[in-house]
């Protein structure tokens, strides 16, 4: 008689047990994707399987793959977790997740899926905040990345404009024009300097003075601030 293996990963995601896996598929997922990572920035050290001590719970807590890299000067953490199951991954794994961040102290988690992600587990990981999360769909066979560094903003989800901020995420807020329009924009949760969403070609543009010019087309936006000078009160098509 065959025997189980004795290390599985089961799939006990929130839309039902999928299949479930045995050890070398999830470890060979994990390393794929600090492969993946490793390409991305020569420069940062990236490790597969290690332990941190947690700054809340003093516990060792295990981390799939652990990025350690210096942004203008500021150094970042990002755990990086890889679920490969059956089934699309549930609400309660980003909940997991987001604990351990938590507890960790790093500045960003990324987590990694196989196969889709509910609409739930979406909607908890775009809430997630301080650290934020980054949910990664990723294919069999992944392309190689370009580099890294460049689009670092991108892999880890800091939108911020402001080249100066290395940890600032964007709240958007719908901002209605007279004309029917919306137009969205927002403040950095870090150092508080507003952008704003073009609707009509969708880039996203740092506002660095009152009025600003769209960096995808011709528009102009413009900032109004109440009597006072010191909330913004709308944000308007000139």
């Amino acid at each position: 008689m065959t025997q189980p293996d004795p290390n599985p990963q089961p799939s006990t995601d929130d839309d039902g047990a999928g299949e479930t896996l045995t050890a070398p598929q999830w470890q060979a997922f994990e390393a794929s994707v600090a492969d993946l990572t490793a390409k991305m920035d020569p420069n940062a050290e990236v490790e597969h399987d290690v332990k941190l001590t947690g700054a809340v719970s003093g516990t060792p807590r295990q981390v799939d793959v652990l990025v350690t890299g210096t942004i203008g000067g500021y150094q970042l953490r990002i755990a990086i977790e890889c679920k490969r199951y059956g089934k699309r991954l549930g609400i309660g794994k980003v909940d997991e997740f987001a604990g351990k961040l938590i507890d960790l102290g790093v500045d960003r988690g990324v987590l990694y899926t196989l196969n889709g992600v509910t609409a739930a587990a979406v909607a908890r990981a775009e809430s997630a905040a301080q650290p934020a999360i980054v949910l990664r769909e990723m294919a069999e066979h992944s392309p190689e990345p370009p580099g890294w560094s460049p689009s670092l903003h991108e892999f880890t989800g800091f939108d911020c404009p402001n080249d100066n901020c290395y940890t600032g995420d964007l709240t958007w807020r719908d901002w209605p024009q007279p004309h029917g329009e919306v137009i969205e924009a927002g403040s950095c949760d870090t150092c508080g300097t507003w952008a704003v969403r073009c609707p009509e070609c969708g880039v996203e543009t740092g506002f660095f003075l009152n009025t600003v010019d769209c960096d995808g087309c011709d528009r102009e936006y413009e900032m109004i601030y109440d009597r006072k000078g010191g909330d913004v009160e709308d944000v308007v098509l000139r």
